[in-house]
């Protein structure tokens, strides 16, 4: 554990250096996430998150090729206690995961023109999809992939991810289309005990099926479909998606908006079948000269016949530039069985 923190602070010292060097070829940046879990009682736990990137535009290689950048971005991830302070069925926590040492999450080269950008390699959904600024406050996973996809899928998304394509084509003023395609699995990398980095690049069609997801917005509005096709079980499911926010009070210090989120997967075969969600946000409502944020989310589902209801209430306060804090109550109903989780998070951000 030491030597992740030394490698730490040296990577963390590199790319400030790289920030204030305009001529430097590398884009490099480090986050570290830091938390504390409480019961309010006798269970506690320290949940930790290493996330390191980079990318160099291929225009520093070659005058003449531009648009194009190689992206590289790994994560380790560490916390003390193994068993969750609850068992939820959605998981408080969207960086709680075992302990791993720096997984790839993003291996690959991304190609930008005018309206169109494409990518082929390794990639996480995380970066692509349920990212919006409203969504992206909250601290519960189900803010970020929603339980249709993240549990009845194993897809590409946190901790996993896999070799794919992405592509996005804005082919209108704030509208975007974006579709991506990996292998119907997402293999872990760690699952035998030992990393075996070989497992990010399986693409089988014929055993794992493939999978596909596709979204449509404008502005902060949108739509998507995710499609698992044909593995070993020769079955073919289907998820849909929809995501509003919508501001009614900006302005250059303050702004307050809602939020609604609903999932739907058809099929009987899958564990979860819907989700819904509302929220609030607020912008600059304590400290406008900061930036702080406040939100509050409810959402509900059912996994497995069982059925949850989750209430999160969290305030994100910057302190500088470069590190935040990040309290967040979590109230969990669980087939009727009634927990608080509290969280107290630290964000660290260097880099471009």
């Amino acid at each position: 554990m030491k030597k992740i923190w030394i490698f730490s602070l040296f990577v963390a010292n590199y790319a400030w250096l790289c920030a204030q060097n305009d001529s430097t070829q590398l884009r490099f940046g480090v986050d570290y996430t830091s938390e504390l879990q409480s019961n309010f009682g006798r269970k506690y736990n320290w949940v930790n998150l290493l996330t390191l990137w980079g990318e160099v535009p291929t225009e520093k290689l070659c005058k003449g090729w531009r648009g194009g950048a190689f992206q590289a971005g790994t994560f380790g991830s560490y916390k003390l206690f193994d068993e969750q302070i609850v068992p939820d069925l959605q998981t408080y926590s969207n960086i709680e995961e075992d302990n791993r040492w720096l997984n790839f999450s993003l291996l690959g080269y991304e190609q930008r023109w005018h309206k169109v950008t494409l990518y082929a390699g390794v990639r996480s959904a995380n970066y692509d999809y349920f990212i919006s600024p409203y969504t992206s406050l909250f601290t519960g996973s189900s803010a970020g992939i929603f339980p249709t996809l993240s549990v009845n899928y194993d897809m590409a998304n946190y901790p996993l991810s896999g070799l794919g394509l992405h592509a996005e084509y804005a082919f209108a003023e704030d509208w975007i289309f974006k579709t991506s395609l990996y292998n119907g699995i997402a293999h872990d990398p760690q699952a035998s005990g030992r990393t075996d980095l070989s497992q990010l690049f399986v693409v089988r069609p014929r055993r794992d099926g493939l999978f596909s997801m596709s979204q449509l917005s404008f502005r902060n509005y949108a739509i998507g479909a995710a499609v698992q096709t044909a593995g070993e079980e020769h079955t073919t499911t289907a998820s849909f998606w929809a995501a509003v926010e919508q501001a009614l009070v900006k302005n250059d210090q303050r702004e307050i908006g809602l939020l609604l989120h609903g999932g739907f997967a058809p099929s009987h075969k899958l564990e979860c079948r819907y989700y819904a969600a509302v929220g609030a946000y607020w912008a600059g409502i304590l400290a406008p000269e900061k930036g702080d944020q406040i939100g509050v989310y409810f959402n509900a589902t059912e996994v497995s016949g069982e059925k949850e209801q989750s209430l999160e209430l969290t305030w994100h306060y910057p302190l500088c530039e470069w590190l935040c804090v990040q309290p967040a109550v979590h109230y969990i109903v669980t087939g009727g069985r009634q927990s608080v989780v509290g969280l107290l998070r630290v964000y660290v951000s260097v880099g471009d």
